[in-house]
């Protein structure tokens, strides 16, 4: 069974560095937090990057906005560790 989802996710960014410049292990962190979404039944360990682009959007306002879209692929634990 495959499927397709979309996450926002919030996070401070760690002192002197730039979105642009944050590695992909920061996003990972985040994302399979204990306290996040995948984390809550165990460490996620099984985990990986399949692709990583930064993309410039401009804005209503006719600022530019740095974007990040990651696909990636892991294996949630799940309750009964399935």
């Amino acid at each position: 069974r495959q499927s397709d989802s979309a996450f926002l996710l919030v996070g401070a960014l760690p002192a002197g560095q730039a979105f642009e410049s944050l590695p992909d292990n920061f996003f990972l962190d985040l994302l399979f937090d204990p306290a996040g979404k995948y984390g809550q039944y165990g460490q996620v360990e099984d985990r990986k990057v399949l692709s990583c682009t930064l993309t410039a959007l401009t804005l209503p306002n006719g600022r530019k906005q740095q974007y990040r879209r990651m696909a990636l692929k892991f294996a949630p634990l799940s309750y009964n560790a399935n």
